[in-house]
């Protein structure tokens, strides 16, 4: 039997895994020092993601076309708030707290800029043809 999923759920199911997979990485890798785990695991698990947005969530045979520099500007807000709390917060609390605080900040500032970047045609940005359109 084969499953259709729409693009809403599997846009779900990924964001599901990857709040899990980049924070839990971010833990496993914070040993080797703060910034160094962040910035691996934010490499690692945001070219997973991005080339699971690609091949699973936003097919081109349903008319989307993912590109790398719209995905890139959707997460810098995210990423670089994500580096803020972290730096600010790695010296006075334990592992467990840095990747919940950052992880929490990076969730919602990441929600806010990829409905304000997604929800806006391309003509409204100055690079033309970044995008993820229909």
């Amino acid at each position: 039997m084969v499953i259709f999923l729409r693009s809403s759920h599997r846009y779900l199911i990924s964001g599901v895994v990857f709040t899990i997979f980049g924070p839990t990485l971010f833990w496993l890798l914070y040993p080797f020092g703060a910034m160094l785990g962040l910035a691996a695991s934010i490499t690692v698990a945001h070219t997973a993601r991005y080339f699971v947005f690609r091949v699973f969530v936003f097919t081109r045979n349903q008319g989307f076309r993912v590109s790398p520099l719209r995905y890139l500007i959707s997460i810098c807000p995210a990423v670089l708030a994500e580096f803020l709390v972290t730096s600010l917060a790695y010296r006075y609390f334990s592992r467990t707290v840095v990747v919940a605080l950052a992880t929490g900040v990076s969730i919602c500032i990441g929600y806010l800029s990829s409905k304000y970047i997604f929800s806006r045609p391309d003509s409204q940005f100055i690079v033309k043809g970044l995008g993820l359109r229909k």
